[in-house]
């Protein structure tokens, strides 16, 4: 995985678009506006969750530890 490729397995990087988006949309008035807004944010976290689905995928062994990684 080399440059931007690396960002769709990134879950933190889908994480903190939502938490942006939230604070963009927390200043704002407009009903409709707001209500695109949640259809981005809902999209973020989509991809972050997305994320950590193929992030198990490609890396079954990452987050274990050592001696777990070797049974």
């Amino acid at each position: 995985m080399a440059g931007n490729d690396a960002l769709l397995y990134n879950a933190k990087h889908w994480e903190l678009h939502a938490e942006k988006m939230r604070a963009i949309t927390a200043t704002m008035r407009d009903p409709e506006a707001r209500a695109m807004m949640a259809t981005v944010i809902d999209t973020y976290e989509q991809m972050a969750q997305r994320a950590v689905t193929l992030s198990k995928l490609l890396r079954p062994n990452e987050g274990k530890n050592a001696a777990d990684a070797n049974r």
